[in-house]
């Protein structure tokens, strides 16, 4: 949990990078920036201003519809290097360089085992329920 004032920008230094949160609209939204060295990277955009339970229901709903829900999406901090699985594209990432590389299908699991440290039959689990999904 991070302690929000929308109307001033927030900076969170974490063992790779920072985040930084800076208001928009009048505080109504927050943007989401990661900065490394002199690099700014713009995330997305979250909205401040409160919803009901039902507006919430039905953007969770939604929420399993998107894209980004159809493919695996994992991301870990370790000495000093971020890992990064989206799908079938690989990355680590240290303050120097970005190594880039698509693994196969079959790879996908291993990875998400060996490099991510989650058990095998939960990682399993997962991803058939993505592949149903599709």
């Amino acid at each position: 949990p991070v302690p929000l004032d929308a109307g001033q920008t927030t900076s969170i230094t974490t063992s790779f990078n920072e985040i930084v949160l800076k208001p928009e609209s009048n505080g109504d939204r927050l943007a989401l920036h990661t900065r490394s060295g002199n690099s700014s990277q713009y995330r997305l955009t979250f909205k401040t201003n409160p919803v009901d339970d039902g507006q919430f229901l039905k953007a969770w709903d939604d929420s399993f519809g998107w894209d980004m829900m159809h493919y695996p999406v994992l991301t870990a901090v370790r000495d000093g290097q971020q890992l990064y699985l989206q799908g079938d594209h690989f990355q680590v990432r240290t303050a120097g360089s970005v190594h880039r590389q698509e693994i196969s299908p079959d790879e996908i699991l291993r990875r998400i085992v060996h490099e991510f440290g989650l058990d095998a039959a939960i990682a399993q689990r997962a991803l058939a329920v993505i592949a149903k999904g599709s």
